[in-house]
């Protein structure tokens, strides 16, 4: 079984351009997620975005699986630097366009 975390599926999504680009940004995950790290840090670096170990100054966003508030290392370097904690879900919302926007609909 596949899943829209699959590196093959990035990449043809990618190179039709129906994935948004997510150069400049740069990502560190937490948590046990729907797949696995490996997978969604692939995800990441198909997409032009960075993915950070640790949650440092130049760190965008922490993934986290959902929106349970967890008292982890990386959650408490992410309030420390200002960095913006995110779910996969909203990862997912920022690569995967709606479909007015694949349709072009404003």
């Amino acid at each position: 079984m596949t899943s829209e975390f699959d590196p093959e599926k990035i990449r043809l999504a990618r190179d039709w351009k129906l994935l948004k680009q997510l150069g400049g940004e740069a990502f560190c995950f937490t948590g046990k997620h729907s797949e696995t790290r490996a997978r969604m840090e692939t995800m990441v670096e198909i997409l032009g975005g960075a993915v950070h170990k640790t949650v440092g100054a130049t760190t965008t966003y922490l993934v986290i699986p959902n929106e349970t508030v967890t008292r982890s290392s990386k959650m408490q370097a992410a309030t420390r630097n200002g960095t913006q904690v995110i779910t996969e879900a909203e990862l997912c919302s920022k690569i995967f366009p709606s479909l007015d926007e694949l349709l072009n609909i404003n």
